[in-house]
């Protein structure tokens, strides 16, 4: 069995984001039909939506792990909004 979701991505004029999920559960590279520069899609696994970053959904089951270990991005350049760590 394979699905392939399709959507389109926001503000990149009209790029068209495909990617097929096998029952073995290999992937297939993604494509950006017309688009000048790869799309990306970032996801904050396990998590609520956060700055640049879509909130997790269809999945099914599993549990989301926390901790209250700070978290210290000085040194990282363009790092992600802590809720995503």
């Amino acid at each position: 069995m394979r699905r392939e979701y399709r959507r389109r991505a926001r503000n990149l004029g009209g790029a068209l984001l495909a990617v097929a999920l096998a029952v073995t559960g290999a992937v297939a590279p993604p494509s950006a039909a017309g688009a000048a520069g790869p799309a990306v899609l970032s996801v904050n696994a396990g998590g609520s939506a956060s700055g640049a970053f879509v909130a997790d959904a269809y999945f099914t089951g599993g549990t989301a792990a926390t901790h209250a270990n700070p978290i210290d991005v000085s040194g990282v350049s363009a790092a992600a909004p802590v809720d995503v760590y």
